[in-house]
C-alpha cells in the first residue's frame, strides 16, 4: 500500500522522463541484470524502477547546468522542484522506514581515476624520507598516515612557534620558541559555543575546525585566521557547512572538510534548506548532490574544499547520501567508509586535486574497519582488513583487495576466529595486522598479486598492539598493552618486531611501563611522536597516581631517556622538538628541555 501511495503522489508530479529512463525500460534492464546475477527479486526490480523514475529528473538538471543553459535559481517553487528527487527520497524513508532503497547513481563529471605513482606505498615513502632526513630535520610534525597529507591536531609547530588548542577554554595560544626561551605572543579567543575539534597551521594561516548547534541541528564551522603578525592575528574568515564534524585533511594548500548531516523528518518541500545541505547559508545545487545506488539512511556525507589562501569561500562542495564514518586519504583519493551493524562496510571513493572533489566509484566488503589504518592504497588498488560479527555471536577477520573501480579482485576470509583486529599497517606489497583475544597474533599478508592475497606469517605473543609504525629498515614498532595469563590488559607496552623476513616475523624487544594502564596513543596516533632520524619515541601514559610523558630511544632495545610528570591527566599532551630542544606541550603550560640530557630549562603558562 505504501508503494501504491507513493506511486499515486508521483503521478501528480510534473517530471519529464527520458524514454531510456521509463519504468518499462529500466525494469527490462534490471530483469536482464537479474538473469545474469540470479539474485534480483521482482519486487526489488519494481522498487528500483520506481526510484529511477523519481531520480530521472536529476539527469536533466545535471545536463542543463553543466552545459551552460543558465541559472535555475528562481522562485521558491522552482527551487523546490529542482530538489524534487531528494525530497521524494526522504519522504519515502519517512513513510517506509526502508534501510536500503535502490537509486540511480548520479556520477560526477568524468575524470580518470588517478593511479598511484611509482611502486612504493605511502608508508615506504614516509619511511624513506625519514631515513634520509638525518640530523638536519628542523622540527617535528604531526604523526600522520599519508606523507604529504596533513591531519588536524591539538598542537602544531612551524619550527619557530608553538600553537596550542585548548578545547576546554576554546583558545589557541601562539608561543615563540627560541631555544629554551618561551614567550607567549597571542591568544586567539574562539566562539564559546563552538565545540572545537582540531586545527592546522599552513604558512601564515591558522585554521580551527569545530561544530556548533544551529537551528536544532549541528553545523561544522571552519575559522581561518591570518597570523602573518603572530602577536596580532586577524579576524576569522568563516566557512560553515551542514552536519557534525567528521574529519578533515590538507594537501598542497587546500583544506578538505567532511561532515555528516541528517535532516529532521518530516520535511517541507517548499523549504529545501530544511533537507538539503547548506554551505555558507546556501543550499547545495542539485548537481552537487550525489545519489548512491543504495542509500542506507537519510544522512548526507558533506564534503567541501577550501583554498587556504582564499579562505572566505569554498572551491568545491559535494554531498552524498552516505554515512561516512572512517576516512582514509591517500595522495590522490579520499575513501569514506560507513559500517552496517558490523556486517558490512561500504566505501565511497573520490578523487581530489587542487580543491576539486569528484566521485569515482563505490565498493562493499564484509565486516567493519578498526580505523583508517585498516585501509591502504597501492598501485591503484585499495587493500583492507575487516572484522566480521557473525550471526552466532562470534567474529572472523578478512583481507580484501579492491581495484581502481572498487571491484573485489581477491580476498582471504575467516581468519582468527573469535578475535578482532586491533591494528594494521601496510608497506608496499606486504600488510601487517594484529588480532587479539588472549594472545597477540601478528599476521603478515603478501599482497603482491591483487587476485591472490596470501597469509605468509603469523606470530603469537602475549598482549596486543593498538598502533603499528614502521621504524627504520626492517623494523615495526607496536604500542599496546601487556596482558596477564587470562588475557586481561595490564600495562602499556612497546614491542619491536623484526620484519626483514615477512614470513618469519620476530618480536625482538619489549618494554613494559609498569603501573601505566592507559595512554592516548592507544587510540589516537596524533598523540605519538615518532622520529627515527632523531631516534625518539614519545607519548603520555597514565597510572593510578599520575600521568607522565615518556621518551624512548631504540638501539638493540628500548631505553627510556626521560619521564616527565604531568599531574593526573595526559590527555592532549604532545611532545614536539625544534632543533636541539624538546618541548612538552600541555593545554595550560609548555616546558623546554635540552635534547642531550632532557633536563628542564624553562616553562611558560598558557
Amino acid at each position: 500500500m505504501k508503494d501504491q501511495e507513493l506511486m499515486e503522489r508521483l503521478k501528480n508530479e510534473a517530471v519529464d522522463i527520458p524514454e531510456s529512463l521509463s519504468p518499462k525500460a529500466i525494469e527490462a534492464l534490471l530483469e536482464k541484470k537479474a538473469r545474469v546475477r540470479g539474485t534480483m527479486w521482482k519486487k526489488a526490480a519494481a522498487a528500483a524502477a520506481l526510484f529511477f523514475v523519481i531520480c530521472g529528473s536529476i539527469f536533466g538538471v545535471v545536463r542543463m547546468e553543466q552545459s551552460g543553459h543558465g541559472d535555475r535559481a528562481g522562485t521558491e517553487a522552482q527551487k523546490a522542484q529542482e530538489y524534487d528527487a531528494v525530497y521524494q527520497m526522504l519522504r519515502t524513508f519517512e513513510a517506509t522506514g526502508e534501510r536500503e532503497i535502490s537509486q540511480v547513481v548520479m556520477e560526477d563529471a568524468p575524470m580518470a581515476t588517478q593511479k598511484a605513482a611509482g611502486t612504493q606505498s605511502e608508508d615506504q615513502r614516509a619511511d624513506a624520507s625519514l631515513l634520509d632526513a638525518g640530523e638536519n630535520t628542523g622540527h617535528s610534525e604531526t604523526n600522520i598516515q599519508t606523507q604529504g597529507v596533513d591531519e588536524g591536531d591539538m598542537v602544531k609547530t612551524d619550527g619557530q612557534y608553538l600553537y596550542v588548542l585548548d578545547t576546554s577554554y576554546n583558545t589557541v595560544s601562539i608561543v615563540r620558541a627560541e631555544r629554551e626561551k618561551l614567550e607567549k605572543k597571542a591568544v586567539i579567543e574562539l566562539d564559546e559555543d563552538l565545540l572545537t575539534r582540531e586545527f592546522y597551521v599552513s604558512g601564515d594561516k591558522l585554521t580551527v575546525l569545530g561544530e556548533e548547534l544551529e537551528k536544532n541541528n549541528f553545523q561544522t564551522k571552519v575559522c581561518t585566521y591570518d597570523i602573518q603578525d603572530r602577536e596580532h592575528p586577524g579576524k576569522p574568515q568563516i566557512i560553515t557547512q551542514s552536519g557534525s564534524w567528521k574529519s578533515s585533511r590538507t594537501q598542497d594548500g587546500y583544506l578538505y572538510v567532511f561532515s555528516g548531516y541528517s535532516p529532521q523528518l518530516p520535511v517541507m518541500k517548499a523549504k529545501p534548506e530544511e533537507y538539503v545541505p547548506v554551505v555558507c547559508g546556501q543550499p547545495l545545487e542539485m548537481r552537487s548532490i550525489l545519489l548512491p545506488q543504495k542509500a542506507q539512511s537519510p544522512e548526507y556525507l558533506v564534503m567541501t574544499a577550501i583554498d587556504l589562501e582564499k579562505p572566505d569561500k569554498t572551491c568545491d562542495q559535494k554531498a552524498m547520501f552516505s554515512a561516512g564514518e572512517i576516512f582514509y586519504v591517500s595522495s590522490g583519493h579520499i575513501y569514506a567508509a560507513s559500517g552496517n551493524y558490523g556486517k558490512s562496510t561500504e566505501i565511497q571513493k573520490f578523487s581530489y586535486q587542487k580543491g576539486k572533489i569528484q566521485h569515482q566509484a563505490a565498493g562493499k566488503v564484509r565486516g567493519y574497519l578498526e580505523s583508517s589504518f585498516s585501509m591502504d592504497e597501492h598501485k591503484g588498488n585499495l587493500r583492507l582488513v575487516t572484522t566480521l560479527d557473525t550471526d552466532g555471536g562470534g567474529t572472523y577477520n578478512n583481507v580484501y583487495v579492491l581495484d581502481e573501480n572498487m571491484e573485489e579482485t581477491g580476498s582471504v576470509l575467516k581468519l582468527a576466529k573469535d578475535e578482532r583486529i586491533y591494528s594494521a599497517r601496510f608497506m608496499g606489497d606486504i600488510g601487517y595486522f594484529v588480532t587479539f583475544r588472549e594472545t597477540d597474533p601478528l599476521f603478515s599478508v603478501d599482497l603482491s598479486d591483487p587476485s591472490d592475497p596470501k597469509i605468509i606469517g603469523q606470530l603469537k605473543i602475549p598482549g596486543f598492539s593498538d598502533y603499528l609504525h614502521f621504524y627504520g629498515k626492517n623494523k615495526l614498532l607496536g604500542i599496546g598493552m601487556s596482558t596477564d595469563k587470562d588475557g586481561n590488559a595490564e600495562h602499556v607496552k612497546l614491542s619491536m618486531f623484526d620484519i626483514s623476513d615477512p614470513k618469519d616475523v620476530k618480536e625482538t624487544d619489549v618494554y613494559v611501563l609498569k603501573g601505566c594502564y592507559t595512554a592516548e596513543a592507544l587510540y589516537d596516533h596524533h598523540a605519538v611522536m615518532i622520529d627515527q632520524a632523531k631516534n625518539l619515541i614519545g607519548f603520555a601514559a597514565e597510572s593510578d597516581e599520575e600521568a607522565g610523558y615518556h621518551l624512548f630511544q631504540y638501539d638493540k632495545g628500548f631505553k627510556e631517556v626521560a619521564q616527565m610528570s604531568m599531574g593526573q591527566s595526559g590527555y592532549s599532551a604532545r611532545g614536539v622538538y625544534i632543533g636541539a630542544y624538546f618541548y612538552l606541550v600541555e593545554t595550560d603550560r609548555i616546558r623546554a628541555y635540552g635534547m642531550g640530557d632532557f633536563k628542564k630549562l624553562s616553562e611558560v603558562k598558557i
